[in-house]
């Protein structure tokens, strides 16, 4: 059977990790290894180089996220000497820390719960819902890297300057 390259993203509990694992399907006896380039949206690498992917092993859990990004993620299926037989790209919006921060303020409701009638920490949190599903909905309705990345900009400014906000 003719090889068909594939992978998949998830992510954990743990914002900084990010978890891939190949879902090609087929076979090729010249496939030794496999690399990641993980792009930012002006083509830097987040790591500053490629990652190595032992062939020997269907999934690999990176632990590289600081805070939200949009990426797109390049998996390079190599021969013995390095040269690219297959590729495959995938772009996701890692929303992991804005969802953290998001269910922390749905916690301080149960203790606070008069907060959500004030208008202006509701809306905010509201603005904050919004940036996350804006960057999801963007690469999943739009394929839009760009528009996924300013909506995970602006959820970190307000994250980032919570005093003013919450």
């Amino acid at each position: 059977m003719a090889f068909s390259q594939s992978f998949s993203i998830t992510t954990n509990i743990n914002p900084a990790i990010v978890t891939l694992t190949d879902t090609s399907v087929g076979s090729d006896p010249n496939i030794v290894s496999r690399v990641v380039f993980l792009y930012e949206v002006d083509q830097t690498l987040l790591t500053g180089a490629s990652i190595s992917w032992p062939y020997s092993q269907s999934s690999t859990s990176l632990s590289v996220l600081t805070q939200d990004v949009a990426l797109n993620i390049v998996v390079q299926w190599l021969d013995s000497i390095g040269s690219v037989l297959y590729q495959s790209s995938k772009i996701y919006a890692f929303t992991g820390y804005s969802e953290q921060f998001y269910y922390g303020l749905t916690q301080n409701q149960t203790s606070s719960p008069n907060i959500v009638n004030d208008t202006r920490y509701y809306g905010n949190k509201s603005k904050l819902r919004d940036e996350i599903d804006s960057a999801i909905q963007a690469i999943d309705v739009g394929s839009d890297i760009y528009s996924a990345q300013n909506c995970l900009i602006r959820a970190i400014y307000l994250i980032t300057n919570q005093a003013l906000y919450f």
